[in-house]
């Protein structure tokens, strides 16, 4: 999808950094940090935006996070500690409920979603909004979220494809009715984010952040100005330590990592809207076979 330079404002497909920055802007950001004669003041006395010293400045208004350095950054291993600590509750949270009995798909479409409603509500952004927004960004984000960790838990213990704990099916009961003679399709839900996961060998650090990334991506007409704003900083905050975190573990391909981890995105949004499609399929069939009767 082609957006806006942040900073030249040409339209680019390129996402360079943790935010929409084409490469022509890229290749001087990166010249400009490891300059040692760098201009300290604009040539014409003001912000003409064209200069070295302008352009660089519009680079850092924009928030971008500079080329990470080999040493250790211990601001995003910060973050992604809380990251970690938020994760393991929900997880314990979830262990818990697995020692009940008589579990079955409604209880834990409802126990998984309760768990991501108290993982969301523990990130900072989602205190800074109000109570519609926060209503909104749980909305727009729980199913996207709920989609990663599923697979992320498959991934981890080896399996093909998503399920819930004690090996309940996740997929809903008329799903599987309607599709049983078709399996390929229930399959491919199942099992389209695990098979990328495995495709990349992300790490529990990189699905941290990746589920930080998903969960700050709201449609942006349903928050106000400031929840936006709120929004879009920590979004570019969790893209930004992911680049870095990158950059540090991959020192040679950093960059294409970065963009390996984010297509991840793509594919579970790809499986949710399959997974849509066919339960507007399986609740058509039914209605026409009903009618039928």
């Amino acid at each position: 999808m082609m957006n806006p330079c942040v900073v030249c404002g040409k339209w680019t497909s390129a996402f360079n950094y943790g935010a929409n920055f084409c490469n022509a802007c890229k290749i001087f950001y990166r010249r400009a940090m490891k300059t040692e004669n760098f201009p300290s003041e604009c040539l014409k006395e003001g912000n003409c935006s064209k200069c070295r010293f302008c352009r660089y400045q519009l680079c850092l208004n924009a928030g971008l996070s500079p080329p990470a350095r080999k040493s250790t950054n211990s601001g995003f291993l910060s973050l992604i500690k809380n990251l970690e600590i938020l994760d393991n509750q929900r997880k314990e949270k979830v262990l818990s409920y697995s020692q009940l009995p008589h579990l079955n798909f409604n209880f834990w479409a409802e126990a998984t979603y309760q768990t991501t409603l108290e993982f969301i509500s523990s990130l900072e952004v989602y205190k800074l909004l109000n109570d519609t927004e926060q209503m909104v960004l749980v909305w727009q984000s729980v199913r996207k979220y709920n989609t990663l960790c599923f697979a992320m838990r498959a991934y981890t213990d080896q399996r093909d494809m998503v399920e819930f704990p004690k090996g309940v099916n996740p997929l809903p009961p008329e799903l599987n009715l309607y599709f049983q003679n078709f399996p390929c399709v229930l399959y491919k839900i199942r099992s389209n984010v695990v098979t990328k996961l495995r495709e990349i060998s992300i790490t529990n650090d990189e699905f941290l952040l990746l589920s930080a990334i998903l969960i700050c991506d709201p449609v942006p007409s349903m928050f106000t100005e400031s929840g936006q704003s709120h929004v879009d900083w920590y979004q570019k905050l969790y893209s930004s330590t992911l680049f870095q975190y990158c950059q540090t573990h991959y020192p040679e391909n950093g960059p294409s990592r970065f963009s390996d981890l984010l297509s991840v995105i793509g594919v579970v949004i790809q499986t949710i809207e399959m997974y849509e499609n066919a339960m507007v399929q399986a609740t058509l069939g039914e209605h026409i076979l009903n009618r039928s009767n």
